[in-house]
Formats: structure tokens, C-alpha cells, sequence
């Protein structure tokens, strides 16, 4: 497989599918969780994709690492061991194997992620 370069425009306006809602926590409504996994070739990546999240909170129970790129929206992030980090649009983030902690989704949230195979 060649190199494929994917537009900001682009990977913001594909269309996705529901994969289903966050852990909700309380009285706040889960998020609605859409996304897309886009081709990869086996290694270090295990998959990546486009991934949407609307207006909640929810628990973040990913083992893999990963990184991810903001496209659209505004949420918060706060960590089982730390204070709560503000993400917006054009951030980019890589998350350790099992970060476990609670979304907050403030504006619908876009972004592309990569998850990483454990190297152990």
C-alpha cells in the first residue's frame, strides 16, 4: 500500500458508523460514539480510524496506547492520577497503555487515533 495523505476537510466530513455509547457516569447522558477504521498495514499499529463522540461523559477504558489528532470540538480529559486537561480542535495527544479516566465531551468531538499493539 502506497502513501495516502488524507485533508483535514476530508477526514472532518467523512461519514461514519455508530459504534455505540460511552459508559455513562451520574446523571449526565453518555456519548454517542461514531467512527471509522481506515486500512492499515500490520505492525506497531494495530488500527486507526476516525472516531466522534457527542455532548457527554463517559469512562475511557482503552488498553492499548494511543495517539490521537484533534479534529473538531472541545472536551475535557481527567486522568485516574491527575488533574483534568482541557483538549480542543488542532491538539495532539498520545495516551499510554491502559489510561483509564472520564471524558467529558463539551462540543461534538472528532479526531484520528492510532492504537498501539503492546510491545511486551
Amino acid at each position: 500500500m502506497g502513501i495516502r495523505k488524507y485533508s483535514t476537510s476530508e477526514l472532518v466530513a467523512l461519514p461514519l458508523n455508530e459504534w455505540g455509547r460511552g459508559k455513562a457516569l451520574g446523571d449526565a447522558p453518555p456519548s454517542v460514539i461514531t467512527g471509522k477504521r481506515l486500512d492499515v498495514t500490520r505492525g506497531s499499529v494495530d488500527s486507526w480510524g476516525i472516531w466522534e463522540a457527542s455532548p457527554g461523559t463517559f469512562v475511557r477504558e482503552v488498553q492499548a496506547a494511543e495517539y490521537m489528532h484533534i479534529l473538531a470540538g472541545e472536551c475535557t480529559f481527567t486522568p485516574e492520577s491527575g488533574a483534568e486537561m482541557a483538549i480542543s480542535a488542532g491538539d495532539c495527544l498520545f495516551f499510554p497503555p491502559n489510561t483509564r479516566g472520564v471524558w467529558r465531551i463539551i462540543t461534538p468531538l472528532r479526531k484520528v487515533y492510532a492504537l498501539f499493539q503492546s510491545q511486551e
